[in-house]
């Protein structure tokens, strides 16, 4: 599969998620194929987006049109992986709040841990996942989050970023990368 397919299911979840930066969505353009741009109309609407909103539903749409992909489905676990790796180091580098990491957190486990896709088995090629608790124990760290959380007295959620950020980085490589 080509590169820019893959980039474009990472940005349809991370959108779908509620965490995607709209600066992605120009560089992604610039790296597709020209006779892409041509064939769906929706590619062309992502140059002037006017919402975030509008921004995630075209995205969404290119990308069930193009890959046959949709975010909310098992196939979007292992982009939802990588998306949580990512915020875990701006977390870890204090470029994002404990606020944002732990609503991240709670999407991920409502979307892909609690309720696994109405009881539907993850596909075969995502097995792997099923022996893996990628979330490890951050929605029990960010339990009773609030606004008053910040880097300095949540001790313990630092610890436990810490700890995902390496067992991803070690998954990832495992059944991604190498």
């Amino acid at each position: 599969m080509d590169n820019w397919r893959v980039e474009l299911n990472r940005l349809t979840t991370e959108f779908w998620i509620g965490v995607g930066v709209q600066s992605e969505i120009i560089v992604w353009l610039e790296g597709i194929p020209q006779h892409v741009k041509g064939v769906n109309s929706k590619v062309s609407e992502l140059y002037a987006f006017q919402t975030y909103e509008e921004a995630t539903e075209a995205l969404c749409q290119i990308a069930k049109n193009v890959n046959g992909f949709i975010p909310n489905s098992w196939e979007a676990e292992p982009y939802a992986i990588i998306t949580l790796k990512k915020h875990i180091n701006l977390f870890l580098d204090k470029k994002i709040s404990v606020v944002s990491l732990c609503t991240l957190v709670q999407t991920l486990d409502a979307n892909f841990i609690s309720n696994g896709f109405a009881g539907q088995p993850r596909p075969q090629q995502l097995q792997n996942l099923d022996k893996f608790d990628w979330l490890g124990n951050l929605w029990n760290c960010c339990d009773w989050c609030d606004e008053y959380w910040n880097y300095e007295n949540s001790f313990h959620l630092v610890a436990e970023a810490k700890k995902v950020a390496i067992a991803l980085n070690d998954f990832l490589i495992e059944n991604y990368v190498g």
